[in-house]
């Protein structure tokens, strides 16, 4: 069941790409479309977070959760530092 969702999950992620090429040439954003879709997502899933849980202290981090957020950053960051 889960690989069905995920070929369904990037078809349709790809078919987005797909209609968004000719609105996107024809109105070139500074910023783009997909820049504005994670920055929603973030703040969707923080409130859904805020709503579903039972109070702040859910919300605290481990220092291996630290440090497993920071290492992943450094990552985004620094791609070549990890490439051997």
């Amino acid at each position: 069941m889960s690989l069905f969702l995920l070929e369904k999950e990037c078809l349709l992620t790809g078919l987005l790409s797909y209609v968004q090429a000719p609105v996107l040439i024809k109105y070139p954003a500074s910023l783009s479309l997909t820049a504005y879709s994670y920055c929603f997502a973030t703040v969707f899933m923080v409130l859904t977070g805020g709503v579903t849980t039972n109070g702040v202290h859910e919300w605290a981090l481990t220092t291996t959760e630290i440090i497993a957020i920071l290492y992943a950053v450094s990552m985004f960051i620094f791609p070549w530092a990890y490439i051997t």
